[in-house]
């Protein structure tokens, strides 16, 4: 509507996964997020997209190996499951 009469076309990226969940299955949303941004941002309605997370990817065989053990035990620590990611980004 907004477009055939010219009108820019925004993007609300950014919602709540949980509340972007609720919709797609057709549940109403979740009584934590009724007063948040993605409340807000679902009322424009629109088509609500969920795209896939982030994974990660280690070009040699043995730093994988050693990645894959080690990060789920820094994950409990970001300062050190930063070090090791831009480490690993860096190779």
């Amino acid at each position: 509507m907004g477009e055939s009469a010219g009108l820019p076309r925004f993007r609300f990226e950014g919602i709540n996964v949980e509340g972007a969940k609720a919709v797609l299955e057709g549940k109403p949303l979740p009584e934590a997020l009724q007063e948040t941004p993605t409340r807000f941002k679902l009322s424009f309605g629109g088509e609500v997209v969920l795209y896939p997370g982030p994974c990660d990817y280690v070009r040699y065989r043995l730093v994988r190996w050693v990645y894959n053990a080690v990060k789920p035990r820094l994950a409990a620590w970001p300062p050190a499951y930063q070090w090791l990611l831009s480490t690993v980004q860096s190779m």
